[in-house]
């Protein structure tokens, strides 16, 4: 999607154009959704870590995740109006965020700035070569790299039924105005270990009566190695 048209998405769902659909929508995802993220995202950040959503759209997920853990929570995004959605919804939920306006493909941090980075309803809208780029550099910014992105699943087939069925403007707001792919969890998972993690975690949860995939990527640390030995006159000493 332009940047035009992901503007025109965010009024579409929070502002002055918003609709009675994208309001809905929109409620939905914050107040169900958001949630579900939220606490999946607490499984992987230590307690009260440094967190970084990078394509953070309205940043549901990290508003809930602020509000029930006070993690230091920063939101990057391309697109001004999702900012703004961001900074509103903030002062609605009382919860301090930082906001960053920054490209995913190119993020304006030095090396483990943060100890997760994440995100939600992002990944589902790049290619698979541009996907696996991306897991690479939220992986350089961070310990553990989360994704969440929609399951392969028949249940998905009626709202996209409806909303076609409702018209341009409608099917729009549904698959967010752009490509959308839906995943397999072992699909998903390979991504993450395409991207160069050593251990790779995956799941499928439920949310607002939908399935979602989950794939987190960690970097083991290697081991300390063992002081090297020298033999002296028949004893070992150490150097």
């Amino acid at each position: 999607m332009s940047l035009v048209t992901w503007e025109t998405y965010w009024d579409g769902q929070h502002g002055q154009q918003s609709s009675a659909v994208g309001r809905w929508l929109f409620r939905l995802r914050e107040q169900r959704v958001g949630v579900a993220y939220a606490r999946v995202a607490m499984r992987y950040a230590p307690q009260r870590g440094r967190v970084l959503e990078a394509g953070c759209g309205s940043a549901v997920g990290s508003l809930w995740l602020a509000k029930l853990r006070h993690d230091e929570i920063v939101a990057l995004d391309i697109f001004l109006r999702a900012l703004e959605v961001v900074r509103d919804r903030a002062q609605v939920h009382q919860v301090k965020v930082g906001l960053v306006r920054g490209d995913l493909r190119g993020l304006p941090f030095p090396d483990k700035t943060f100890d997760l980075c994440w995100n939600s309803g992002t990944l589902e809208h790049f290619y698979h070569d541009d996907v696996i780029a991306l897991i690479r550099e939220m992986r350089r910014v961070s310990k553990v790299a989360l994704g969440i992105v929609p399951a392969q699943h028949p249940i998905w087939s009626w709202p996209l039924k409806i909303a076609r069925w409702m018209g341009p403007k409608v099917e729009s707001l549904v698959l967010e105005g752009g490509y959308y792919r839906l995943y397999r969890e072992r699909e998903f998972r390979v991504l993450f270990e395409e991207a160069g993690f050593d251990r790779v975690e995956s799941m499928t949860m439920w949310s607002a009566g939908f399935p979602f995939v989950v794939a987190a990527g960690f970097e083991v640390a290697p081991r300390p190695q063992a002081p090297a030995t020298r033999h002296v006159a028949g004893t070992a000493a150490r150097g």
